[in-house]
């Protein structure tokens, strides 16, 4: 699994421009908004600078991290991420009273080789984020303080989820935010629907059917370059290789296969798992290591088997199965 140089050169600028991209969009928790975590986080790079390494720029954005650091003596890249990591992780749940991972498990590092590359990072650091531009970095708690209207569609097997504002065409969501925004507290106090509310539903509608409209048309000779493909791909070299798993370990293997095969994995859960696969490299080829990877990021939730995202077979009858308004209060 060894790329060349050239072909290295090319994954990094497309997919380091993808990922930025989803960071930037806010994806992901964002619990970096916060005054109090960002605080922690600040700790924890300045704490060893100019004794571990020379802490050069750095910036912290709600759900994600850029810094530039010299490393001192022998304290490798690795070794600084993992005590910034574990340190501030143990710190921040404390904060959020909650348990788990807080942070990726790799970290997208490049190593810096002329003074030319260095400025153009500093800068790039610098613009994060851009003077004048609004960034939208919003929780599911914060979702729910604007006027929005969440729809859960359905077409055949293919289930899909859609947020419309007001202000704003509809944007489709995946399962995770989509239950995240439409799970009720039994105390929670319902409310009349304002006029709005259809003309929110009638976005959602639209956006639904030109979605579904644009994966009946898709020519299926696509469907081998798709991500689900990829991981299928994996998914079958590691079910080759199965003996020193356990009988619970290769059921869990195939659910995944099962439900990779009927588009039952959410676009986003997909992507976020093909970027830890990769970063696995040559280790791709140890079964244990490919199953650690997939159990961190296909639950057992979405191997559920009444849950499809997408599936190529998505005819039938178009059906809304639930819609939400929020009231923005």
């Amino acid at each position: 699994m060894k790329l060349s140089k050239s072909k290295r050169i090319e994954y990094y600028r497309l997919f380091s421009k993808r990922y930025d991209k989803l960071l930037d969009n806010g994806h992901g928790s964002c619990i970096l908004r916060l005054p109090e975590c960002k605080k922690i986080v600040e700790q924890t790079l300045k704490h060893f600078d100019g004794i571990r390494y020379k802490l050069d720029h750095y910036v912290i954005m709600p759900n994600h991290v850029h810094v530039i650091i010299i490393p001192k003596d022998k304290w490798s890249l690795s070794k600084i991420t993992h005590s910034w990591k574990s340190y501030s992780a143990n710190e921040l749940n404390n904060i959020l009273k909650k348990k788990g991972p807080v942070w990726m498990h790799e970290s997208f590092d490049h190593i810096i080789r002329t003074p030319q590359q260095l400025e153009k990072i500093r800068q790039y650091i610098n613009d994060h984020p851009k003077p004048g531009k609004r960034q939208q970095f919003m929780s599911s708690g914060e979702m729910h303080k604007q006027d929005a209207c969440v729809t859960f569609f359905r077409r055949g097997k293919l289930l899909k989820f859609f947020l419309a504002r007001p202000e704003n065409e509809a944007v489709e969501l995946d399962f995770m935010a989509a239950a995240a925004l439409l799970e009720s507290g039994p105390d929670e106090k319902k409310k009349n629907l304002p006029a709005q509310f259809y003309d929110l539903l009638d976005k959602n509608k639209e956006a639904f059917i030109v979605a579904t409209t644009e994966e009946m048309a898709e020519p299926k000779k696509k469907k081998g370059r798709d991500s689900a493909a990829y991981i299928l791909r994996i998914l079958k070299a590691t079910l080759k290789n199965t003996q020193k798993l356990t009988d619970e370990q290769e059921l869990y293997l195939k659910k995944v296969l099962t439900q990779l095969e009927e588009g039952g994995l959410p676009k986003q859960t997909a992507k976020n798992t093909i970027k830890a696969l990769n970063d696995l490299g040559e280790e791709l080829v140890n079964p244990f290591k490919v199953l650690a990877v997939l159990q961190t990021h296909i639950s057992e939730r979405l191997l559920q088997s009444h849950y499809a995202e997408q599936n190529p077979a998505v005819f039938g009858k178009r059906e809304v199965i639930l819609s939400l308004y929020m009231t923005g209060e």
